[in-house]
């Protein structure tokens, strides 16, 4: 919440003054220096013997949702020190530190800000280099805004299985109701979009209307909507996502008006290996229709791989007379007319073999200065 009393530099939370320079709000986001709403707090910008501005920050508190206003203008509160310099910028952050709204560079302008959220609120006001400037501060809530209320849903048009869920053929209808008490300037306007988790990315789509029509390139993704709207009170929601995130599936595919989707191999197999090496490559699929069980084949195996048909594992161990390059290809069915295959060359590497005797030597005994052969 914010605070109920300023503590500024004239009085730093006492009510005896102080001269200008005396106190010093830091240069960082705290909580001693404080402005309370609709009270005016003093300070002083006075640049230090290097001619460094001064930079006086003050927390606003935990404010609520609302449009506020805040004005810094010169000030001569301290009599016997004066100081007449301007102003150089003032502004408002949040407890990160990022702009709430772009800093007012003249004490003539006062700044406006509308905060959407309940939100953690610091001022600044900054000097110049050479000489000081006496300044008061003050903020004040202009208007209160209303946040809106949200409710949505999916509602099927078309639901071919009666599943209850979106499958290839769907039509669905998306009901979306907001109440903002503060009105519609602008908007809302609804967006749809399909998240797709293999790809990690978010396409657009333009509905027919305010209904979508499901496709074989959905399935697997994600449909979600956002809506965004300016309310009378000039406040923008954006961004606002429907929690209601629906898979795509591919239904029965025993149902006439539906398709097979074939399996799409993941998997790269290994293509190159040295004689007496193990080989060993287990092909990885995927398939997006349901309950889907794989069947395997091989082609054109040479004398040295072995293929299991019944977890996809390429084995083998390969030697001299290997060395060369081999053309293998792998089918996987998804049983359901779904074939797709993986055609690729394994290429066995020389890998240079010690010398071997190709005879046994025998046994001999021979005399001395006799010669031997």
């Amino acid at each position: 919440m914010a605070y109920i009393n300023t503590v500024d530099e004239r009085y730093g939370g006492t009510i005896i003054s102080g001269s200008a320079g005396s106190r010093d709000a830091p240069a960082v986001l705290n909580n001693l220096f404080a402005l309370a709403e609709g009270q005016i707090g003093y300070g002083a910008l006075i640049p230090d013997q290097f001619y460094n501005a001064d930079f006086d920050v003050y927390h606003l508190g935990l404010l609520t949702t609302g449009t506020y206003s805040i004005d810094v203008n010169g000030s001569n509160w301290d009599f016997y020190n004066s100081y007449y310099a301007g102003v150089s910028s003032f502004g408002v952050v949040d407890q990160t530190g990022f702009d709430i709204v772009p800093a007012s560079y003249t004490e003539y302008t006062d700044l406006t800000f509308t905060l959407t959220t309940n939100t953690d609120v610091y001022a600044y006001v900054q000097g110049g280099t050479f000489t000081g400037q006496e300044y008061s501060i003050q903020y004040n809530l202009i208007s209160v805004d209303n946040l809106p209320s949200y409710s949505a849903g999916f509602l099927f048009q078309i639901d071919s299985d009666t599943d209850a869920r979106p499958d290839v053929g769907d039509v669905v209808n998306f009901s979306n109701i907001i109440v903002d008490l503060d009105g519609f300037k602008i908007g809302p306007v609804t967006y749809w979009y399909l998240y797709d988790p293999a790809s990690n990315t978010l396409e657009e789509v333009q509905p027919d209307g305010t209904t979508y029509t499901f496709a074989n390139a959905d399935v697997g993704k994600f449909l979600t909507v956002n809506t965004q709207y300016i309310d009378n009170n000039d406040v923008y929601y954006g961004d606002h996502w429907s929690s209601l995130q629906v898979l795509v599936e591919q239904p029965d595919t025993s149902s006439p008006q539906h398709s097979n989707t074939a399996p799409s191999i993941l998997s790269l197999p290994i293509t190159s290996i040295d004689q007496e090496s193990q080989y060993q490559y287990v092909i990885e699929a995927y398939d997006p229709d349901p309950n889907t069980s794989y069947s395997y084949e091989a082609a054109n195996l040479p004398s040295w791989l072995q293929f299991d048909t019944s977890n996809g594992t390429l084995t083998g161990l390969p030697s001299n007379v290997d060395i060369g390059v081999h053309n293998v290809t792998i089918t996987i069915n998804d049983g359901d007319g779904g074939v797709t295959a993986q055609s690729f060359s394994i290429a066995v590497n020389n890998v240079n073999d010690a010398p071997e005797f190709d005879f046994t030597p025998q046994d001999m005994v021979g005399n001395e200065g006799a010669s031997f052969t």
